[in-house]
């Protein structure tokens, strides 16, 4: 079962994460691309532990 703080941790990540993206898009392709990869999994993660909160 997740915790809150483990929640809102994840969220923090995934804020941080696609600010970091948006801040490559148009200038470099390559590191948007890497970016949005570790976006997709931060989303992932974040849906995992919301699933095991039962949100």
């Amino acid at each position: 079962m997740a915790t809150t703080e483990q929640i809102e941790s994840a969220q923090r990540k995934l804020e941080r994460a696609r600010a970091e993206r948006d801040s490559w898009k148009g200038s470099n392709r390559h590191n948007y691309e890497m970016a949005s990869h570790l976006v997709a999994a931060l989303e992932k993660e974040l849906a995992r532990l919301l699933s095991e909160d039962g949100h």
